[in-house]
């Protein structure tokens, strides 16, 4: 990169339903917020204008009227169902120290020679604006304004487009290819890059919506590997966290062909792709650790607020984990939180933090770990955020265990009670009775063991103890009470764990 800054606001289109702008954008700017939704509408409108045009080039009006076209082969279906990314983006650059406050020599690319790996993105003419004052600056000539888009066309030549202010681009990507069924239509998805902010205290500005196929849609082409767009992406996802996105290509960007890498060559150019970045993911996604998570369920904070943590000890992915090269490093444990915006709201423990089921650093006692993320007790909506939730799920699983114990017992008095002892003896209506309220007993002493391992297994040392306590007393009681008739209650809790 050349050292400019970029700043992004992200949003999506799912199924043809936009998503809206952040509550804290639209309350800070509600006149961005109100014209964003106009760029929206008219962005969405071009969109579904440009996919029946491909549809007709590629199938044809007979075709199309017929319906013989099937919706995983039309653009235009694609278009109204599939997901959408959308993204507003301000790149500026500080003015040098000492040196021209609006104009220094840097050539380099903002982002490099890449191509578009969805179907195609429609785009607005990037514009121009001093910092200082907002005035917007008229870099070009006359109805032609300087885009800093620079586009590779088929035979080579690179051109700068001359787009008027206030038009919309269309640009190909190559799933409009290798994901659709495109007939004989073969639409070019160029290489691009976005040349330097050669103007210092300035702000480029820009909107993209990034077309994606289905996630159905297969790799044309490849009948030994039917490999799905969504396949695809949580592939390309795996292979960032697993520390070979160097292999992988990123669902924005896609790998150099062999005749584009022949043609770089001839131009002794050097090109890069981009990794996976925050554009990359999802309406549901976020980027962390140089991959798409998907968002908690039980992150309850805008999707801008969410920041990559790790849990154990709450620094934050990237700046944290950046190496003396300015090479961000590796977070095994890093996942999707809340940020610095939302606070706790508990004393207790940390309601900031995504709640856990199990500490993974072994047994942890409450006391001194208010930092910590709150435990799940069993179910999503059972978090143990206060103390009076934490005493009852003690006592819970205190009482769970005697239970889980105890019900031997009971068992064995309905064996009694129904069941006729003597040999020989055929058993009654009264018997079968007797043996399904014993099948019930079972059943739930069998599940009332199970949700003992489980808590257990929380590795929260006071929930452990109580439920080791419970199981204690529970098979005492069984001892107690059984002790008049031969003892047997103490052999005849069922083989479940820990009951």
């Amino acid at each position: 990169m050349d050292g400019t800054a970029r700043r992004t606001l992200a949003t999506a289109t799912n199924a043809g339903v936009p998503l809206p702008l952040p509550t804290a954008v639209a309350e800070a700017c509600p006149r961005f917020a109100e014209a964003a939704e106009r760029l929206r509408s008219a962005v969405d409108a071009t969109g579904r204008a440009y996919a029946n045009i491909l549809d007709k080039l590629a199938h044809g009006d007979a075709s199309l009227e017929s319906g013989e076209v099937p919706p995983f082969a039309s653009y235009a279906a694609a278009a109204s169902t599939a997901e959408s990314l959308e993204h507003f983006h301000v790149f500026t650059r500080d003015a040098p120290a000492g040196g021209d406050s609006r104009r220094h020599g840097n050539h380099d690319s903002m982002l490099p020679l890449h191509s578009d790996m969805g179907l195609f993105l429609v785009m607005t003419a990037a514009e121009y604006f001093e910092l200082e004052s907002g005035a917007r600056l008229e870099l070009g000539h006359g109805t032609a304004p300087q885009t800093g888009l620079l586009v590779e066309l088929p035979d080579g030549r690179r051109v700068r487009p001359q787009l008027p202010q206030g038009s919309l681009l269309v640009m190909n990507g190559e799933a409009a290819t290798r994901w659709m069924d495109a007939g004989a239509l073969r639409p070019h998805a160029p290489l691009h890059e976005v040349e330097s902010l050669e103007l210092t205290a300035t702000a480029r500005a820009w909107f993209g919506r990034m077309y994606f196929p289905p996630q159905a849609a297969t790799l044309r082409g490849e009948a030994l590997l039917p490999l799905t767009f969504g396949e695809y992406r949580q592939q390309t996802y795996e292979a960032f966290r697993s520390g070979q996105g160097h292999s992988a290509s990123a669902v924005g960007c896609t790998p150099m062909t062999t005749s584009a890498m022949l043609q770089q060559q001839s131009h002794n150019i050097s090109a890069q792709r981009v990794l996976a970045d925050e554009g990359s993911c999802g309406v549901d996604e976020v980027y962390c650790w140089m991959s798409c998570m998907q968002i908690p369920a039980a992150l309850t904070c805008p999707k801008a607020d969410i920041v990559c943590i790790n849990p154990t000890d709450g620094t934050l992915w990237p700046e944290d984990y950046v190496d003396s090269s300015g090479t961000p490093g590796h977070c095994y444990d890093c996942v999707p939180d809340c940020g610095a915006t939302a606070t706790s709201t508990s004393s207790f423990c940390n309601t900031v933090l995504s709640p856990t089921t199990m500490w993974m650093t072994g047994f942890q006692f409450m006391a001194g770990h208010a930092g910590s993320p709150c435990v799940v007790y069993l179910f999503p909506g059972w978090v143990l955020n206060s103390a009076v939730k934490f005493g009852i799920a003690c006592v819970g699983s205190f009482l769970m265990g005697i239970a889980a114990a105890a019900l031997t017992s009971v068992r064995l008095l309905l064996n009694r009670q129904f069941v006729p002892q003597q040999k020989g003896h055929k058993p009654g209506l009264w018997a079968l009775a007797g043996y399904a309220l014993q099948l019930v007993v079972l059943a739930v002493q069998l599940t009332l063991g199970y949700w003992c391992m489980l808590v257990a297994m929380t590795y929260q040392a006071e929930l452990f103890i109580m439920i080791v306590l419970g199981l204690a007393f529970g098979q005492l009681f069984n001892v107690v009470y059984e002790g008049g008739k031969g003892g047997a209650a103490a052999d005849e809790s069922p083989n479940v764990c820990c009951c």
